[in-house]
């Protein structure tokens, strides 16, 4: 999975305007300028990592969290939080879901990730266990992402995905 995935924090409304125009979609992602700055958002960028985050996420049983970020429990389900955009696949988490995560990531640390998933021998994408010097790869931003769900779940944002 060479694929650069993006979350971004947007708010009800902005985030309903997209649902009823999916072109509006243009403005978060930065393929059109909007007349003003609201149509920017704080994003987190994950970069090649989410795969092997989802997998020790639900590995370690944190499932909700896991699944939030694995899109292909979108695109298989067509319960329409999936849609492509000018090359992208578009996901989002709603504001039950983000609260969900956070309540759920609320004890997970680097640490007991690495010895929760360590010792359950949590695989990555293809089925090839992640060794020990690769959760730092996959897991070391956790208290980042966090930090950036636990401001989306107090803004009562959605949080949109984005993978290209």
């Amino acid at each position: 999975m060479g694929v650069i995935t993006t979350a971004y924090s947007v708010q009800f409304e902005k985030f309903s305007k997209i649902k009823r125009y999916k072109k509006n979609m243009d403005y978060v992602l930065g393929l059109r300028t909007a007349k003003d700055d609201s149509w920017k958002f704080e994003t987190y960028d994950f970069d090649k990592t989410i795969s092997g985050l989802f997998e020790i996420l639900k590995g370690c049983g944190y499932e909700h969290a896991g699944n939030m970020l694995d899109m292909e429990n979108f695109y298989y389900k067509k319960n329409g939080r999936y849609f492509n955009h000018e090359g992208y696949a578009i996901w989002y988490a709603n504001t039950t879901d983000v609260d969900i995560m956070v309540k759920e990531l609320k004890k997970a640390t680097f640490e007991n990730l690495k010895e929760e998933g360590l010792a359950a021998e949590v695989t990555d994408y293809y089925g090839k266990p992640i060794v020990e010097k690769d959760y730092q790869h996959y897991a070391g931003d956790i208290e980042q992402w966090k930090a950036f769900l636990i401001k989306a779940g107090k803004q009562q944002h959605y949080i949109i995905f984005s993978e290209a």
